[in-house]
């Protein structure tokens, strides 16, 4: 398996709690990026974002929009390449919200592995963030 979670320090501690045989095989290295998106910077992605493609997207756009609850919704519903209009919306302010809902009903190699899907994404959501705003 040998992938890596881009964890926080207290998303760490709670993988770190897990049974040892959800722990094994993963590279855990420290999620220290801080630039998330603002509720304005999100509104302006979700009015730029084109569904038309993917409209079984608007209804996880529209929750996102009202700062519901995501948990409902599960990535499988989704093709993967309408994947990359969904977390340039998101953000990485939503997909933390996206880990934060799995980080604590992770049960299998599967959930673990979702969530460090999840953990790429949003580091490298954070990455691009942070060299947008310093440049």
């Amino acid at each position: 398996m040998a992938a890596t979670l881009y964890l926080t320090a207290p998303e760490q501690k709670i993988f770190e709690s897990l049974p040892k045989d959800l722990q094994e095989g993963w590279t855990v290295e420290n999620e220290a990026g801080e630039h998330y998106e603002s509720v304005r910077q999100i509104s302006m992605r979700y009015q730029m974002a084109d569904f038309s493609a993917y409209p079984e997207l608007q209804n996880v756009a529209e929750t996102l929009k009202q700062g519901k609850d995501l948990s409902s919704f599960s990535l499988d519903d989704f093709p993967a390449e309408a994947l990359k209009e969904l977390f340039f919306v998101m953000g990485a302010r939503g997909v933390n919200s996206l880990m934060q809902t799995l980080i604590h009903e992770l049960k299998n190699d599967a959930d673990v592995e979702a969530l460090s899907a999840l953990s790429t994404v949003r580091h490298e959501l954070l990455s691009i963030n942070a060299s947008a705003t310093h440049s």
